[in-house]
């Protein structure tokens, strides 16, 4: 018996989340507008980095092809970032430091001279300006460098200051040492670069294995009820639409809350890590408390609903087996050509369009001891996957597919799955394209298994790789 105001209740909270839902994704982007674009920032560097560790004195410009070619796409991809955000004077100073590297210190100055003032002038002279420079004045121009947060930069203007006073044992030293903390850095993304090299093309053989099978008539779905059977289509919906009102009110508020309280960068991440947790604990208890009272009533011979005859023989879902953790590795390796394919595209479509940061990518950017990583993979890598998996794939999934088939099941899943992430409008057709995969992993295999493994190691590739190539 359909309960009209039950119904009426579960409108209202789908129709709250989507309204905020909105209120959330146009926040985040006017911070992305005043905050920057930290990820193509990361890319900026990283490039940097890659042409630093093949320089050779630092009182030249490089001569070195690899790294005069890194330096040139470095410079291009910040000067990018300053026409978005003009009046950033670390854009500003990371451009003239690195033309200073690439084409001499005559082009550092005069790019820096023209947007500096004060003591900030005055040690950009010192560096770049064309003259000798006396022991007090480089005693000034260090003492100077030091008030600045110039990141690794900075260890590249104290070089120059030691080339320019003479002293180019100290200078060489300051590069060598400079080079050794980036080179970690460095080698990881080549690692990782290598490893998607050798990755892509296992992916792309997935999917020509399974247009073969198919064709052959051997991809078959596996012989196992879908996910949630044992659960009525109109108790999946309302576990989904509470859960999806929690974690997106939860987040909104969560954002109100840390906005109100303005806690210091210094501080440790464990408040808004543990605030992010509860946010995802109460949402998943919001929506498993409703799954599993549909599963009591239909347990206790409610009558399954019209366009459910799966119900009959539904059983719990599978318990965990090496071949479905296979299978969702076959499943990471299946989405990432496209992931990557459809992140370049639209990179090249968009360079300069303001995209917000997953918050676990805004979290990871600032952490910094073993309890701060711990933490970020708990919830990032661990319970978002297994939330996120249990009700896009099973409840919603499972809900749509009963009355509309499993091609609009997988439609409607992958779309909300790419709303309900914030990194719009770049990672919108990514996020799509990963929920599309995971949805057709869950049709095949029956089993929620194999898309929260992908999804996992989706989630843990990213936040590793942030970890390596971020700036040290």
């Amino acid at each position: 018996m359909v309960n009209p105001l039950r119904t009426a209740l579960f409108g209202l909270l789908f129709v709250a989340s989507l309204f905020l839902l909105a209120v959330n994704a146009r926040e985040q982007h006017r911070q992305a507008a005043v905050a920057g674009a930290p990820l193509e920032a990361i890319n900026a560097d990283l490039v940097a980095r890659i042409a630093i560790v093949h320089l050779r004195d630092p009182a030249l410009p490089t001569s070195d092809p690899l790294a005069r070619r890194a330096l040139r796409t470095a410079i291009q991809r910040y000067r990018v970032l300053l026409r978005a955000h003009p009046r950033s004077p670390v854009l500003q100073q990371r451009i003239g430091i690195l033309l200073g590297v690439n084409e001499g210190p005559e082009a550092a100055w005069e790019w820096l001279r023209a947007r500096s003032s004060g003591p900030d002038l005055m040690l950009w002279q010192a560096a770049y300006a064309p003259g000798a420079l006396s022991p007090a004045a480089r005693d000034a121009a260090l003492s100077r460098l030091e008030a600045l947060n110039l990141a690794w930069y900075g260890e590249l203007v104290r070089a120059r200051i030691y080339a320019k006073a003479g002293a180019a044992s100290q200078a060489q030293e300051t590069l060598a040492r400079l080079q050794r903390r980036l080179r970690p850095g460095v080698m990881g993304a080549i690692l990782f670069s290598s490893l998607a090299l050798i990755a892509v093309p296992f992916g792309a053989g997935v999917w020509v294995a399974a247009l073969l099978l198919r064709q052959q008539g051997l991809l078959r779905p596996a012989d196992r009820p879908q996910p949630f059977t044992a659960v009525r289509p109109r108790a999946l919906i309302e576990a989904f639409v509470a859960w999806f009102f929690a974690i997106i009110a939860g987040g909104w508020g969560l954002r109100q809350l840390l906005a109100a309280l303005d806690l210091p960068r210094e501080w440790p991440l464990a408040a808004p890590i543990g605030l992010l947790l509860l946010t995802q604990i109460v949402a998943a208890a919001a929506g498993g408390a409703l799954l599993l009272a549909g599963a009591r009533r239909q347990g206790s011979g409610d009558a399954p609903e019209s366009g459910s005859a799966e119900s009959d023989s539904a059983t719990p879902s599978s318990p965990i087996a090496t071949r479905e953790i296979a299978y969702g590795v076959v499943t990471y390796l299946a989405a990432l050509p496209l992931l990557l394919l459809t992140a370049g595209v639209l990179g090249r479509l968009l360079p300069n369009v303001p995209t917000p940061p997953n918050p676990g990518i805004a979290l990871a950017l600032r952490a910094q001891s073993f309890w701060d990583w711990a933490f970020l993979i708990l919830v990032v890598v661990v319970m978002a996957p297994i939330f996120e998996e249990i009700f896009f794939r099973g409840a919603l999934y499972g809900a749509i597919r009963r009355h509309a088939g499993a091609g609009a099941a997988i439609a409607v899943t992958s779309l909300f799955f790419a709303l309900v992430h914030p990194q719009l409008p770049l990672g919108f057709l990514p996020i799509l394209v990963l929920g599309i995969v995971f949805a057709i992993a869950v049709e095949l295999r029956r089993s929620l298994i194999p898309s929260i493994v992908a999804h996992m190691l989706n989630n843990g590739v990213a936040l590793l790789l942030l970890a390596v190539v971020r700036t040290p």
